[in-house]
């Protein structure tokens, strides 16, 4: 086999580019999600796709990815900085040695680095790494790592928000052309299939009549939790006919505990339902009145993206990608991260006017066709694989 330095260059039309999406996990949620569809809806005659999963697959996402043609290896282990770790770091070097891609795209901090070191070890021509959030979330190591390759072995980094392509440039001095901003998509004609909201309702043992909220989120303190149940409060002291969902799996207990003891103490068990994690959120979309999303940081929001494809207005913090989904008084409301009171204010807003509802959530889903479909994320992608795949022949002729 040719060394980089001397493989012969090559021409796109020539044939497939060959993609390795590397990923921490393959999961429900989130960032997994996006990568899947991603994959899913680029054209199978100018790229051949195939998933590197550090961690664990969900069977029922590896056989949608099957299904197309696409094939999943998995490496299988979660903590590569215990020792023994040396193994699965060789199993994914000839993985990469037995693949040959053109182009690795790695997301998140774990497989950042790993597909950075690795991909340049195993000759791999381009390599790319991804930042969904504003920082702070990760360990000071994973985190000085992930500068480094972001740096000195990657030829590009992928922001899903400005807001995270400002964080990363802050943080890693590159140069702004490193950084690339790659909105999130959603389908949305996948998403109107989903539309099911009054059996939905029905399910879940709602009234068509009872003005539905909710939170789409993990619980952890950095979601903004308690701010929305105080502002949830508030506003059902007005309209008791209303609910509130929490979806999202428990990441902090002490946190959930204490938004139960909140609900007891106020005595609206009957109004707030606790839901874990769920596969049917293009459903409960439907269904619901109003989306809130007070985080203290975001870098884009899946959940946001989702409830405006729906056509549902959004309350949010004005905080990272936020303010780029959300257009303040036409969409939905921005309001200053921590402030419950000004939640509140906006929640009675809308409760208030169904009329106002409609209009926001029918702009909210123009708005997603037209920036971030899944049609747009993909293209955004297509060219710049291509864009990097070009330069990088044209700098080797």
């Amino acid at each position: 086999m040719t060394r980089e330095s001397e493989a012969p260059p090559r021409t796109l039309m020539s044939k497939k580019i060959s993609i390795v999406f590397l990923l921490d996990k393959l999961a429900f949620g989130g960032t997994p999600l996006q990568v899947l569809e991603l994959a899913l809806h680029l054209d199978a005659e100018k790229f051949r796709r195939q998933f590197v999963v550090l961690a664990q697959a969900a069977p029922e996402l590896v056989q949608r990815l099957a299904n197309s043609g696409i094939t999943c290896e998995l490496i299988g282990r979660d903590n590569w900085v215990k020792l023994g770790a040396c193994r699965e770091a060789r199993k994914l070097y000839e993985a990469f040695k037995r693949i040959q891609p053109d182009l690795i795209h790695a997301f998140l901090p774990t497989s950042n680095v790993l597909g950075a070191l690795l991909g340049k070890w195993a000759s791999v021509p381009v390599r790319i790494s991804s930042h969904r959030d504003l920082g702070g979330f990760d360990g000071a190591g994973i985190t000085r790592m992930n500068n480094w390759v972001d740096r000195h072995l990657v030829q590009c980094v992928t922001a899903n928000s400005e807001a995270v392509r400002q964080a990363v440039l802050a943080r890693t001095k590159l140069p702004t052309e490193r950084v690339r901003v790659l909105y999130n998509g959603v389908d949305m004609e996948k998403l109107q299939r989903a539309n099911r909201g009054r059996a939905k309702r029905q399910e879940l043992g709602l009234g068509a009549e009872e003005l539905l909220v909710a939170v789409v989120a993990n619980i952890r303190p950095a979601k903004g939790h308690r701010e929305a149940l105080s502002a949830f409060l508030q506003m059902a002291k007005r309209f008791p006919n209303s609910r509130l969902l929490l979806c999202g799996y428990v990441a902090d207990t002490a946190l959930f505990h204490e938004l139960q003891q909140t609900v007891a103490a106020a005595h609206a068990e009957h109004q707030v339902c606790f839901m874990d994690s769920r596969k049917d959120i293009p459903e409960i979309m439907h269904a619901i009145d109003i989306l809130l999303a007070p985080s203290f940081s975001e870098g884009f929001s899946n959940a946001i993206l989702e409830a405006m494809a729906a056509g549902k207005p959004v309350l949010a913090s004005a905080v990272g990608g936020n303010r780029e989904q959300i257009v303040n008084e036409v969409t939905g409301y921005l309001t200053p991260p921590g402030d419950s009171a000004a939640l509140a204010r906006a929640l009675l807003t809308l409760a208030a006017a169904p009329e106002r509802r409609r209009q926001m959530g029918e702009a909210a889903a123009a708005r997603t066709q037209e920036k971030f479909s899944v049609q747009a994320m993909t293209a955004a992608h297509a060219r710049l694989y291509e864009e990097l795949l070009s330069s990088r022949n044209q700098k080797k002729q």
